[in-house]
C-alpha cells in the first residue's frame, strides 16, 4: 500500500471533507470556479501549525500558495480520472472499512466480548444434534430436498417425538447410531461458531433453528447445562492400533495385570506403552479438558476417575488405553481464562468470532431484519457453484422470484442485487465446502459490506473527525498517484531529456575544488588546544580518539559552502584550530580534491535529480495556466488577521 510520507506537503495539506462547509456564500479563493471555504483553509493551518518546521510556510500567503497547488493538483488527478482507478477505489475502500470499524470498536467492546466469553465459560451444555448432510457440488434441488427434511424433522421434535431416536433414524452423522446425536457437554470456543450460538441460546429441553454448516443441515436439542469441569492432570499406557488387533489387545491386557499385580505405574510406562511422547515421563500428559483430546472415550474414562486411581483397558480409535488420574486442577483464576480466551481470539477462529461479534453490534445499530430466511434454496435453483466461484455475466430474476432478502437502515435489498455482487466476485471455499455454505458465507460477507456502508455514510455526515480522516488518506493516495504518473515516473525515465538537460547545464554538474576534513567538535578549549597539537605532531588518529573519546566527523568542504573555513588550508596548513560562538574545532585535512569536470555517465544521478526538480516546476506552471485562480485581496487580508 501506498503511504502518505512522500513529500512535505502531501501531509500538510490533506483536505478535510466540504461536507462540513456547504455555504455558497462568497468565497475568498475560486479554483477553476469552484469556491473554497475559508473554514478548510483555517482548519488545516491550525491542525499543522505545530508540525510545520519551516519558517516559510508558517507565512500566510506562503502557506496559500502551497495550499492553491495542493489543490491545483487535486483537480488534475480528478480531470485524469484517477479517482476512478480499479486500485486507487481498492485501496480506499481497505483504509475506509479500517476506519469504520475502528470507529465501531467502542472502548469497551473487546472487553464486552472477553467477558461474555468468561461469562459463557463458567459453564457446559449438553446438547443433541440431527445433521442433513450434502454433498460438497450439492445442487438446488438437493439443498430443498435437504432442508425440507431438516425442517420436517425439526417440526417433528418440536411436536414431541423423541429427538435422540429421530437422530438414529434420520441423522447422517456417522456416530449417531452409537451416541444417538448425543453430543455430551461442551462449553465455549469448542464447537463452530454457529453450533455454540444455538447452544448457549436455545432454552433447555427445546429445539434450535436449523443450522447450517460445512457438512449441511443441523438442529440441535439443549438437554441442560452444568458448571465447567475442572481440568485434569492423568497419565496413560498407549498401544498404538496395527493390522493385528489381536497383539494389540493382549499386550494393553498384559499392561494391565502388570498393574494389578502391583508394579508402578511408571514402571508399566516404560515397559509397555508406545507414546514415544510420554514413555520416559510417567506416561504424563499435558493439562486438558475434554475440548483439548478429541477422543470421547478418552476424556470420559478420565473424568470418571478418583485421583490417583487408573482405569481398565479400554479401545480407541487409535489404540488401546489405560488412564491414570493424578489430580483435578482448580478452575483457573478469571484473569488466567481471560487470558485463555485472548489467546483464542488471536487464532483464526476465533478472529471470525470477534469480527461477528463486531458486526452483530453494527446490524443491531442499523436495525437489520433478514426476510428471506430460505434464501440459500431459492437462489441454488437459479444458480449452480460456477456463479460462486468465478465471475460471470449477472442473472436477474423475474419479479415474482427477485424476493426482497433483508432491511438495513431503513433500505431493502432484493436477490437481484446479490446475485449481481456474487458474479463479479470469486468466493473462497476449503476443500469440500459445501455449495450451500460457500453461498451463506458470501451473504455474510455481502451484507455486512452493505451495513459497513451504511455505517460509514453516516458517520461521514455525522462525525467531522471521521469524514477529515477519510479524506485526507483519500486526496494523500490520490496525490501520491497523480506524482508518480505524471512527474516522477515521467521525470526519472526519460533518458533522452536527462541527456538533453544535462548538455544545456553541463557546468552545474562539475565538480568544484574540495577539501575532505576530519572535525572534532568539543566545548572545552583546553581540550580543543591539546588536539590540536596532538595532530599537528603527527599523533595518530587513533591514539587522539582514544584519549579525548571524540569521534572526528569526515566533512567535504568547498568555496560555494565553507570559503572561510578552507582559508586556513590554502596557507599550507593541515590542521587549523577554529572557534564558533562556544564550540572549538579542531579541522584536519585529509585530502584535497581539485575542480573535475563531469561526464553524463558519471553526472547521472545528479542529472536526473535536477531534471526531475525542474520537470516539476514546469509541470506546476502548467497546471497554474490550465485551472483559473481567483483570490479575492481583501478578503484575504482580513482572514489572515484573523489568523494572527
Amino acid at each position: 500500500m501506498k503511504r502518505l510520507s512522500v513529500i512535505t506537503f502531501l501531509l500538510m495539506f490533506l483536505t478535510a471533507s466540504l461536507a462540513w462547509s456547504q455555504s455558497r456564500k462568497k468565497s475568498f479563493l475560486y479554483i477553476d470556479e469552484q469556491p473554497v471555504e475559508k473554514e478548510e483553509i483555517v482548519r488545516l493551518y491550525k491542525k499543522n501549525l505545530d508540525v510545520i518546521t519551516d519558517d516559510k510556510q508558517k507565512d500566510l500567503d506562503n502557506y496559500l500558495d502551497l495550499y492553491i497547488t495542493y489543490k491545483l493538483k487535486l483537480a488534475e488527478a480528478r480531470e485524469l480520472g484517477l479517482d476512478k482507478d480499479t486500485e486507487y477505489l481498492e485501496e480506499i475502500s481497505t483504509y475506509r472499512k479500517e476506519t469504520t470499524l475502528s470507529y465501531l470498536e467502542e472502548s469497551n467492546i473487546t472487553e464486552t466480548i472477553l467477558e461474555d466469553l468468561y461469562q459463557r465459560s463458567k459453564k457446559e451444555v449438553h446438547v443433541s444434534h440431527i445433521l442433513i448432510n450434502l454433498p460438497a457440488y450439492s445442487y438446488g434441488k438437493d439443498t430443498i430436498k435437504a432442508y425440507e427434511k431438516i425442517k420436517a424433522l425439526r417440526e417433528r421434535a418440536i411436536s414431541g417425538e423423541d429427538f435422540n431416536q429421530l437422530a438414529v433414524e434420520n441423522s447422517d452423522d456417522p456416530s449417531a447410531e452409537g451416541s444417538k446425536g448425543d453430543l455430551g457437554f461442551f462449553s465455549t470456543m469448542q464447537m463452530v461458531m454457529p453450533f455454540e450460538e444455538a447452544a448457549y441460546t436455545t432454552p433447555i429441553n427445546e429445539i434450535s433453528p436449523i443450522i447450517r454448516s460445512n457438512f449441511g443441515y443441523h438442529i440441535l436439542k439443549v438437554h441442560g447445562e452444568r458448571p465447567a469441569e475442572n481440568k485434569l492432570r492423568a497419565a496413560h499406557i498407549m498401544v498404538m492400533k496395527s493390522k493385528d488387533s489381536l497383539t494389540g489387545d493382549k499386550r494393553i491386557q498384559e499392561a494391565y495385570e502388570a498393574l494389578q499385580g502391583g508394579k508402578s505405574f511408571s514402571d508399566v510406562v516404560k515397559e509397555y506403552s508406545q507414546d514415544e511422547a510420554t514413555k520416559n515421563k510417567g506416561g504424563e500428559l499435558e493439562p486438558f479438558g475434554r475440548s483439548d483430546i478429541r477422543l470421547k472415550v478418552f476424556t470420559d474414562n478420565a473424568y470418571s476417575l478418583q485421583e490417583g486411581a487408573y482405569s481398565k483397558p479400554f479401545e480407541s480409535d487409535i489404540g488401546w488405553h489405560i488412564v491414570k488420574l493424578i489430580e483435578r486442577l482448580p478452575h483457573p483464576t478469571k484473569d488466567e481464562k481471560l487470558e485463555e480466551i485472548t489467546k483464542f481470539l488471536s487464532t483464526g477462529r476465533g478472529n471470525r468470532y470477534y469480527d461477528q461479534r463486531i458486526y452483530n453490534r453494527l446490524l443491531a445499530k442499523l436495525e437489520y431484519n433478514l426476510l428471506a430466511n430460505a434464501y440459500i434454496e431459492d437462489l441454488l435453483l437459479e444458480i449452480d457453484r460456477k456463479y460462486l466461484m468465478s465471475k460471470v455475466e449477472p442473472i436477474a430474476l423475474s419479479k415474482e422470484k427477485n424476493k426482497k432478502m433483508f432491511t438495513l437502515d431503513g433500505q431493502s435489498f432484493y436477490y437481484n442485487d446479490f446475485l449481481e455482487y456474487l458474479s463479479d466476485k470469486v468466493q473462497s471455499a476449503t476443500r469440500g465446502m459445501r455449495t450451500p455454505q460457500i453461498l451463506e458465507n458470501a451473504f455474510e460477507k455481502y451484507r455486512n459490506e452493505k451495513a459497513l456502508d451504511s455505517y460509514s455514510n453516516k458517520l461521514y455526515e455525522e462525525n467531522q473527525e471521521y469524514a477529515a480522516s477519510l479524506d485526507e488518506y483519500n486526496n494523500g493516495v490520490l496525490l501520491f498517484n497523480l506524482m508518480q504518473k505524471q512527474v516522477w515516473g515521467k521525470a526519472a525515465n526519460d533518458t533522452i531529456a536527462h541527456k538533453m538537460y544535462y548538455n544545456k547545464n553541463k557546468k552545474e554538474f562539475d565538480l568544484p575544488e574540495r577539501w575532505e576534513v576530519a572535525v572534532y567538535s568539543t566545548n572545552d578549549k583546553i581540550k580543543a588546544k591539546a588536539i590540536h597539537e596532538m595532530l599537528e605532531s603527527s599523533v595518530e588518529e587513533e591514539e587522539v580518539i582514544k584519549e579525548f573519546n571524540i569521534v572526528p566527523t569526515l566533512e567535504v568542504w568547498s568555496k560555494a559552502s565553507d570559503e572561510v573555513r578552507i582559508a586556513y588550508f590554502k596557507t599550507g596548513q593541515s590542521v587549523a584550530l577554529i572557534q564558533e560562538g562556544q564550540t572549538y574545532q579542531v579541522v584536519k585535512l585529509q585530502k584535497h580534491m581539485p575542480y573535475e569536470e563531469r561526464d553524463f555517465i558519471t553526472a547521472r544521478n545528479d542529472v536526473v535529480q535536477a531534471y526531475s526538480k525542474a520537470f516539476e516546476t514546469q509541470w506546476l506552471s502548467n497546471l497554474r495556466e490550465k485551472y483559473k485562480v481567483k483570490l479575492n485581496k481583501r478578503k484575504w487580508r482580513k482572514l489572515k488577521a484573523s489568523l494572527l
